[in-house]
């Protein structure tokens, strides 16, 4: 606004009908500010994430993209926009936990020396490519991995392994960031630690398919592994896919 009222203060201070008047200046300063269409529209786009408990066995992700824009003889940009939103539902409990409705937590079986029945699954029976669909994911007809996402009927949705590179990260720098204490609230039996891994959906080679292990923080660190190796499975589920 400050350029706005110096525009008005300038064109003021200069008579029109001054003869030492320039027109051109004048006009110069309102396409400045109003007709060039790569001067006048600066945009910034910044996004909104919400992570909610539903307390029903689900944890909801949702992602708002807002646009804000303003004009260049404006300071601040104007009130946002919202230009599209996204939703992703995570199950509470891993493969193998049984979710307690009443205490809302996924303490139904086991103990904490098993963290409380979480299983385990292999990528694939086999070190090859028999287990990924086209796209290089795990298939959920031959995956045992993704086939016990597959077989999940959690309120009638169509669950997939949890997608770390594409969809979410426990990680600040990423979009989707889930900050510590609200990971450590909403996820609290999860299988945590250096040597714990869960699977992730994208197949690395003919042999290895990707890994990831989540720290008592709620911080990811990849690595690879065997198709044939037994790991964890937490199952996701997109809004678009239902």
């Amino acid at each position: 606004m400050k350029q706005i009222l110096l525009l008005i203060i300038f064109l003021f201070s200069h008579n029109c009908s001054s003869p030492n008047y320039d027109p051109d200046i004048g006009a110069l300063f309102i396409i400045l500010c109003y007709g060039s269409s790569d001067l006048r529209s600066q945009t910034k786009t910044e996004y909104e994430r919400e992570f909610t408990d539903l307390k029903n066995g689900m944890i909801l992700y949702t992602s708002r993209k807002i646009i804000y824009s303003k004009n260049a003889c404006e300071e601040n940009y104007h009130s946002g926009v919202l230009n599209s939103e996204s939703q992703t539902y995570y199950k509470k409990c891993v493969q193998g936990q049984v979710y307690r409705s009443e205490q809302n937590d996924c303490k139904g079986t086991g103990d904490s020396s098993n963290f409380y029945g979480a299983r385990q699954f292999a990528f694939c029976n086999t070190n090859d490519n028999s287990c990924e669909s086209n796209s290089g994911n795990a298939d959920p007809f031959s995956s045992p991995a993704a086939l016990s996402c597959y077989n999940e009927t959690l309120y009638g949705r169509s669950w997939k392994i949890k997608d770390v590179y594409q969809y979410s990260s426990y990680e600040s720098k990423f979009i989707n960031y889930l900050p510590e204490e609200k990971f450590k609230e909403y996820f609290s039996e999860l299988p945590k630690g250096d040597t714990v891994y869960f699977w992730d959906l994208d197949s690395s080679s003919s042999e290895y398919a990707y890994k990831y292990s989540i720290d008592g923080n709620g911080k990811i660190n990849s690595d690879k592994d065997y198709k044939t190796s037994s790991h964890y499975v937490i199952c996701e589920n997109s809004e678009n896919e239902n």
